[in-house]
């Protein structure tokens, strides 16, 4: 399109501006937006565009014209001059030129390609008009579709996000008001003689994927592709392009709905890819399938059974002449990942058998790179799950901290030769891990030391090794495993250093399970004494840090009483109070419901810390609120026969012959939920201790 008549067409959109804002209708909304049917972007045309604006009568007049041509620019620039003073008698300067006492200001921005703000109110009205009138024809709703594509893939809109959603918005608009047009079949002959109207479908899908889950989004998706492919026959240039078709695949195989024919399913799409693209299925299309095998495990068999099964699909891949070439980095990643959450440890003897399998694929990945297949070079994904998989076992198997450890080395060594395979906060995390959940001594010195090694190479200009509210609470979680003496005063220093840093603006900031991990570490301590100062002091953090405190925060305030030593009446009587203010904290909490490790350290601490009637109120109102909650177990039943001379339980149970009974003897609904507490508190507790 010529400069001149694009700024016809621009001086024709401001007039028609001017008259519906004095009498709106519909009728010149669409020819208002005629002219925005014309005035196409072209993202090639754009770098090499400048504009010169007016202000003359109230009208705001735009030229666009190439700076290609120097001469051609500046006889633009006296034609539209002319214009303005053709009724008039005009004195000019060098940069202003005046024109019946109003001013005409040359603008020529170095940047900025076109006027912003008349483009985001044409495409407003756009939408304005969908709302009033969704009975928009169908050329129009094309070349509309053309002008928001183009103007979002243009230079001036790419750095500005805000924009670019405005444009999605507009397309997913103007699409859902093409699925909305009574005739179908009429509309969609018409959108076929479209031009590039698929690559607008295959934007208007990407769009759908990324507003909506997959399984709201995947039968209008489907929908869409067999409807063009219906219509290939008819219009050849139509054919739906392979990105569509990956799109399709990629949610069916993140589908939670679809777990029985998922893989027919996705293998039925890259079929029909084959079949109806100019391109054939590449290995995102593969990768995709693959990863749907790793998700088998959810139609009942075990994670090591779909990891076991992703890895035979993969080496089938590799045999078949035709996805030979398609196996790539991400296909190799896909199945490390796979073996390294798959759970091997109920194998007898042979609990490092996931972390084996991820191992020796990382090993084969670098022969094959190393042979020349540069396509199949290990990144720092399949390092760090292949350190992640040893971290899985680390408790289970001594040598996988160790295995942990030299995976990083070597990844060390690698990213002397590339940059790319540099460690970052996520393998040092995953390498804490190991050694966190290690069960050899001085474990939780080797997680600081990583972590003292982060911290330095942050500081030396690394930023991918900014330590974070994780690391700190990798390594407090390892001190509050560790039997070290002194491990409470290393896991209360490393809480003050986050405190210190989250003030100074680093992603540092403790959370509840970092405070819970602390109350640990200081309930077993065994060089400390008295605790309850520690254990107060946490709870100022948490109302300090205006956190909620959870059961995790409740039930290690009561193991600090519990493993209280101290023959000091004055520190018994706090820790007493202390343990009873938690559980009183309990049971006013909504939404928390104590469990059985509630009552058991509670019990201990009136046994321990209280004597002769206030022990006894004590327990008898803790064993109250234990059959209220439905929390009473056999540990429970065991610690009160501990505590309690047979007499003082029967006062306490009601129940004759007591010191007798087993738990199965016990009414049920004080223990209807018993094993479903026990089981989830596990769970909860096992983040913690």
């Amino acid at each position: 399109m010529s400069n001149r008549v694009t700024g016809k067409l621009v001086f024709e959109y401001t007039l028609k501006s001017r008259q519906l804002r004095k009498n709106p209708s519909w009728d010149l909304q669409k020819n208002r937006l005629g002219c925005v049917e014309q005035w196409h972007f072209s993202s090639s045309r754009l770098p090499n565009m400048k504009l010169i604006a007016a202000d003359s009568l109230q009208i705001r007049h735009v030229r666009i014209f190439s700076t290609f041509s120097p001469s051609s620019a500046i006889k633009e620039k006296k034609k539209m001059t002319a214009e303005l003073s053709s009724t008039g008698t005009r004195s000019r300067t060098r940069n202003e030129t005046k024109y019946e006492g109003r001013s005409l200001v040359k603008k020529i921005p170095s940047n900025t390609l076109l006027i912003q703000k008349d483009l985001e109110r044409v495409f407003q009205e756009v939408l304005d008009a969908l709302d009033h009138n969704g009975c928009m024809s169908s050329q129009l709703i094309c070349k509309a579709l053309i002008s928001v594509k183009q103007w979002s893939f243009s230079r001036t809109n790419r750095t500005n996000a805000s924009r670019n959603t405005s444009s999605n918005e507009i397309t997913l608009k103007l699409m859902h008001s093409i699925m909305e047009q009574k005739d179908q079949d009429k509309l969609w002959n018409d959108l076929a003689q479209c031009e590039n109207f698929v690559k607008i479908l295959e934007s208007y899908i990407m769009s759908t994927r990324a507003k909506d889950t997959p399984e709201n989004c995947l039968p209008h998706i489907i929908g869409l592709l067999d409807r063009l492919e219906r219509m290939i026959g008819i219009y050849p240039q139509i054919k739906p392009t392979l990105k569509c078709y990956n799109v399709a695949i990629d949610i069916v195989s993140k589908c939670k709905n679809r777990q029985d024919n998922k893989i027919q399913e996705i293998e039925s799409l890259i079929e029909r890819a084959r079949k109806h693209c100019l391109q054939l299925p590449n290995s995102t299309s593969y990768n995709s399938l693959l990863l749907a095998y790793t998700q088998q495990h959810d139609k009942g068999c075990t994670t090591e059974a779909a990891a076991a099964k992703s890895e035979t699909f993969l080496r089938k891949m590799q045999n078949n002449p035709n996805t030979q070439s398609l196996v790539d980095s991400v296909s190799y990643n896909i199945v490390i990942n796979a073996w390294a959450k798959s759970d091997s440890t109920k194998r007898k003897n042979h609990s490092s058998y996931a972390a084996m399998r991820a191992e020796n694929l990382l090993l084969e990945m670098q022969k094959h790179y190393v042979n020349g297949c540069t396509n199949l070079r290990p990144n720092l994904v399949t390092f760090t799950s292949v350190i992640n998989a040893w971290s899985r076992i680390s408790a289970k198997d001594v040598d996988a901290a160790q295995r942990a450890t030299d995976i990083l080395d070597l990844l060390d060594q690698s990213s002397k030769f590339d940059d790319n395979l540099r460690p970052n906060a996520y393998t040092f995390h995953a390498v804490m891990n190991a050694w966190s959940n290690s069960t050899l001594p001085h474990a939780a010195k080797r997680v600081e030391s990583y972590l003292d090694q982060m911290i330095e190479r942050f500081s030396a200009g690394d930023k991918g090794m900014m330590p974070s509210t994780i690391s700190f609470s990798i390594a407090i979680k390892a001190w509050a495993r560790s039997d070290d003496r002194g491990n409470a005063t290393k896991a209360l220093a490393l809480l003050h250093h986050m405190i210190l840093l989250s003030k100074e603006g680093y992603p540092a900031a403790p959370d509840v399970a970092t405070l819970s991990s602390v109350l640990r570490a200081v309930a077993n301590d065994s060089s400390k004494v008295e605790k309850i100062s520690d254990a107060m002091k946490i709870l100022e953090f948490v109302k300090d840090l205006k956190l909620s405190p959870d059961l995790t925060i409740y039930n290690n305030i009561l193991r600090c009483c519990m493993t209280t030593r101290s023959d000091d009446v004055a520190i018994m009587q706090k820790s007493v109070r202390l343990a009873t203010e938690t559980l009183v904290n309990i049971r006013k909490t909504p939404g928390i419901t104590p469990d059985p490790y509630t009552f058991n350290y509670y019990i201990k601490v009136c046994d321990r810390l209280t004597c002769g009637d206030e022990k006894i109120k004590l327990i008898r109102t803790a064993f109250q609120f234990c059959i209220d909650s439905q929390q009473f177990s056999a540990p429970v039943l065991s610690i009160m026969k501990n505590a309690l001379t047979p007499q003082e339980l029967q006062d306490i149970i009601k129940i004759e012959g007591v010191s007798e009974l087993q738990i199965d003897d016990f009414p049920a609904a004080w223990k209807s939920e018993v094993k479903k507490a026990r089981s989830s508190s596990r769970h909860r507790n096992t983040k913690s201790r």
